[in-house]
């Protein structure tokens, strides 16, 4: 769902809060502003994939 943490995805993959907010922060965004992502993906590599909605072409 956008702008929800599927925390059973984090546990599954063993990572958690922490690790995303991590994330979020090299991806230049953070947990206060969840609603502004639409789509957040593990790549192969560990690093995170986020695309936000402002960064959709309408």
């Amino acid at each position: 769902m956008d702008g929800s943490i599927v925390r059973r995805n984090l546990k599954e993959l063993n990572l958690n809060q922490a690790w995303l907010e991590e994330q979020l922060n090299q991806a230049g965004s953070s947990l206060t502003e969840l609603q502004t992502i639409v789509y957040a993906e593990l790549q192969a590599d560990g690093t995170l994939y986020v695309d936000k909605r402002k960064d959709m072409v309408h």
